[in-house]
């Protein structure tokens, strides 16, 4: 029996899951590290527009952004 050479790489599994959502993530996709967990882009994205949202002074002091209280 003939192994077919053209491999379909839609039949690999995903090389892991987002522990947040339980999203599939792919081979050469980006994580990022967010309180000690790899997540997924998607999760790395709403976790940082909360922040911004609820606390921008916080963020950007994380992030060592310049911050000036204008008078």
């Amino acid at each position: 029996m003939f192994k077919n050479p053209i491999r379909d790489i839609q039949d690999d599994p995903p090389a892991d899951f987002c522990p947040d959502c339980g999203g599939e993530i792919w081979p050469g996709q980006t994580t990022y590290l967010l309180y000690g967990r790899m997540v997924c882009e998607e999760c790395y994205k709403k976790e940082i527009l909360g922040r911004l949202n609820h606390d921008p002074r916080g963020l950007a002091l994380e992030l060592g952004i310049d911050m000036e209280r204008v008078s």
